[in-house]
């Protein structure tokens, strides 16, 4: 097991070495620690529906750097989902958008999640690869996340070789929002926004 400080050398060197070996990194996001691996990284992602005890069908949320890298996950924007991200990104919001990617582990029913982050060292390793990375909550399945990384460790220790530490971590995750339908719905809410002001 090796842990690390949180910042930008050490995301880009623990998540190349992780991606030699096809194991997954827990790591902070500007929301709640995440747990997870490049986004074409097969072998990696599969080990994280292992070790959280998830289920096969709740694909993981993705995380990028730049507007570029969506055409990496082959997602289609119509001009009113492009004005939508470009009001809310980079932030705490992850939306739902169609994709023709066909990976089982961040894709369901032709649709994925994804959220762009900015001015972290999660950001800074996204966009030193220049690839987009899985990013599930490290908490195991049916259980209560705690935003603890002492509990995130012991939960951990003995699954997962990888972790990026900084202060405990905050217990809210994102807002999540599908653009895929029509009107849009808003799936979890913790910023209790409404439709109206989306």
């Amino acid at each position: 097991m090796l842990i690390l400080k949180s910042n930008k050398n050490n995301f880009i060197n623990m998540f190349n070495q992780a991606h030699k070996e096809n194991e997954p990194v827990i790591f902070p996001t500007d929301t709640i620690y995440g747990i997870g691996a490049f986004f074409d990284d097969e072998k990696a992602n599969n080990k994280i529906f292992e070790l959280k005890n998830r289920d096969f069908t709740k694909p993981f949320p993705i995380l990028i750097s730049d507007f570029s890298q969506l055409e990496m996950l082959k997602i289609p924007l119509t001009n009113s989902q492009k004005l939508i991200l470009e009001k809310y990104w980079p932030g705490r919001f992850t939306f739902l958008l169609n994709t023709r990617l066909n990976y089982s582990y961040c894709v369901l029913e032709a649709k994925i999640a994804v959220r762009m982050v900015k001015d972290l060292p999660v950001y800074e390793m996204i966009n030193h690869f220049n690839k987009p990375v899985t990013a599930t909550s490290a908490n195991l399945s049916g259980q209560p996340y705690n935003p603890s990384i002492k509990s995130i460790i012991n939960s951990f220790a003995k699954k997962v070789k990888y972790f990026l530490t900084q202060n405990d971590g905050n217990d809210k995750p994102s807002t999540i929002i599908d653009l895929t339908t029509s009107p849009f719905n808003i799936i979890r809410n913790p910023l209790n926004i409404s439709l109206d002001q989306i």
